[in-house]
């Protein structure tokens, strides 16, 4: 923290602030990755073996992160989905251990935690994170191209989109078009048109 002397001895600026807050936010990045290994360890620990989707492993995995969930105070599906985003982007240091790519992965430190966390719950984290950062996604435009492949949207068609909206034609078209169109599809072109 920068000292405040209120005799102007040292005159903060703007700049000053947004790199403490730049700082704490790296601060936040790295407890973020730091509480994703551990979760990491603690399952290697004690569950050695791959897990089994259907089971006795999986009910198992289920049943320590929630012991572990009420031992730190959070809730099973947050230390999940830090599994999951551990195992999907291994530290150095745990790489050997388990990751099943020889790869190892860079952590972006300005990069959010968030934008990893959802590249985790797809098939393809490595590709979606390299999608979302060529792109400069936000959470919000990632999650929204995300459901966009899910559902299939036509290529051809989000251009289309996107032009009109760069027109200035899409509230139009939203009247007379978007009647028939199911709401997570609508939602997810508004995200990636920024809306």
């Amino acid at each position: 923290m920068l000292p405040i002397d209120r005799d102007g001895a040292q005159a903060l600026v703007l700049e000053d602030f947004v790199q403490l807050f730049v700082n704490a936010q790296e601060m936040e990045r790295g407890g973020l990755w730091e509480q994703a290994d551990v979760v990491m360890l603690y399952v290697v620990t004690f569950l050695p073996v791959p897990i089994d989707r259907d089971g006795a492993t999986r009910k198992e995995f289920q049943r320590h992160l929630k012991s572990f969930g009420q031992a730190v105070g959070r809730e099973p599906r947050t230390l999940h989905g830090l599994y999951k985003t551990a195992k999907a982007f291994p530290s150095e240091y745990l790489s050997g251990q388990t990751a099943r790519r020889a790869a190892v992965t860079q952590r972006w430190v300005d990069v959010p935690f968030s934008i990893y966390r959802v590249c985790a719950e797809t098939r393809d984290p490595q590709g979606w994170l390299g999608r979302a950062l060529a792109s400069s996604w936000t959470v919000r435009q990632l999650q929204a191209a995300i459901s966009l492949e899910k559902t299939g949207l036509d290529p051809v068609l989000k251009t289309l989109m996107e032009r009109l909206e760069y027109y200035g034609l899409m509230a139009l078209v939203e009247k007379v078009v978007w009647a028939d169109v199911p709401a997570p599809v609508i939602k997810g072109f508004v995200a990636i048109l920024g809306g």
